[in-house]
């Protein structure tokens, strides 16, 4: 399954935790991430399912969501 989250990541410890716990969870599905930072981005490296998009592709990716793209997204 690739499942697009869309959450507030500015490197602090509940929201960074909270993803990488359902990354964990969800280890055999593909979770993808639109965001720019690199910072963030090196959180999450570790975590081999987390794909992260750039920003600026979002409303692309996200409208290849209605031709079944993904199949969830969790806002």
């Amino acid at each position: 399954m690739k499942i697009v989250v869309d959450a507030y990541l500015d490197n602090n410890l509940g929201d960074d935790l909270m993803i990488k716990l359902f990354a964990d969870h969800f280890s055999e599905h593909n979770i993808y991430i639109f965001e720019d930072n690199s910072v963030v981005r090196e959180t999450f490296k570790n975590n081999t399912n987390i794909i992260f998009l750039y920003k600026k592709d979002y409303d692309r990716q996200i409208a290849r969501n209605s031709r079944g793209y993904n199949n969830a997204y969790i806002h």
